[in-house]
């Protein structure tokens, strides 16, 4: 009886350590924040600014990505010493997390910020991985 439960603690651990790794790979998956966009609120800026029309869900997409990374969010959470990975599994996770949480229908996700302590360093780059010269991939006009 006691092989059995030390077999279905390896079984469990295994499982947990996979989906941590599927979830995030800095942070013992402690806590979530999910970020929502509300349709109806771009919709309505839409038929307000006919002009513009075109660019809300663009300019939605963009204010959402700073306030994840840049100006609130990502910042605090690694200046209090926390692991965060930020995640962008849509439309996989969308029901689930619609269902669970009893989100609005009209409110359609961004990411999950996964965050907690941490479990490694910071990612190390691929060295086998090739990519273009910045050059190529970045233009700068006006500057000399």
């Amino acid at each position: 009886k006691k092989n059995e439960e030390v077999e279905e603690s390896k079984k469990k651990k295994k499982k947990k350590k996979k989906k941590g790794k599927e979830i995030g790979r800095r942070a013992k998956e402690e806590k979530n924040i999910l970020f929502y966009e509300d349709t109806d609120v771009i919709r309505e800026f839409q038929a307000k600014f006919k002009t513009y029309e075109a660019k809300f869900p663009e300019w939605s997409d963009q204010t959402s990505g700073m306030h994840q990374f840049t100006r609130v969010v990502w910042t605090a959470l690694e200046t209090e010493g926390l692991g965060v990975n930020l995640q962008h599994y849509n439309p996989l996770i969308d029901v689930r997390f619609q269902t669970e949480f009893n989100v609005p229908p009209t409110w359609s996700m961004k990411a999950q910020m996964v965050f907690g302590t941490p479990t490694e360093g910071p990612a190390v780059p691929d060295d086998k991985k090739e990519f273009k010269p910045v050059e190529e991939r970045m233009k700068v006009y006006g500057a000399q």
